[in-house]
């Protein structure tokens, strides 16, 4: 998750998930805590430089927050990434405000 400050994005070796090289794979993003916050970048990324997809999560009037598509280069999401591989991230993490996990589908 990209914040709209300068903080670099964290992703823990957990948050990695395989997908399929060729065909749609659904993906699930659970955020522990209930609603995500706004003004957030949410990515699909195939390395810590290569964006396939991005959303930018916006509030709207009724206290809900949607995701709109965004640029890969959009300026919320061109940040630095911190890759952590040896750190598994508890999923849900309790107090993780700014963490995702990717369930596995059933």
């Amino acid at each position: 998750m990209f914040r709209p400050d300068d903080r670099p994005a964290f992703v823990f070796r957990s948050q990695l998930v395989p997908y399929h090289p060729t065909d749609a794979s659904p993906v699930r993003i659970v955020f522990p805590g209930g609603v995500p916050p706004a003004n957030r970048g949410v990515c699909l990324m195939r390395s810590e430089q290569v964006r396939l997809a991005c959303v930018e999560l916006v509030g709207e009037p009724d206290g809900t927050v949607a995701a709109r598509p965004i640029p890969v280069d959009h300026p919320l999401v061109v940040k630095m990434i911190t890759f952590d591989d040896q750190t598994e991230l508890p999923v849900p993490s309790p107090g993780c405000a700014n963490c995702v996990a990717f369930p596995e589908e059933q």
